[in-house]
């Protein structure tokens, strides 16, 4: 998926949201016993320090975060 695709979905096509999509890409990645709760601290935490609130719907950012997680392991295991 390309990532004018991933924007798309989250909502942050926008020029506006350039920053808040760079920072999203270079947030941690959740714990994985904690990970809805991490990651709806990490977004809060972004928004609150750009003082923005984009219509960024949490569960399709944490589906595409475990679809890209799923695929790196898949892709560990091919290589072992």
């Amino acid at each position: 998926m390309t990532q004018e695709q991933q924007r798309a979905l989250l909502h942050l096509q926008d020029k506006t949201y350039d920053f808040y999509w760079l920072r999203l890409q270079a947030m941690r990645i959740p714990r994985p016993d904690r990970f809805a709760s991490d990651l709806a601290r990490i977004v809060a935490a972004i928004s609150q320090n750009l003082a923005l609130t984009p219509p960024l719907d949490l569960n399709v950012l944490e589906a595409m975060l475990h679809t890209g997680i799923q695929q790196e392991i898949d892709g560990e295991d091919a290589r072992q």
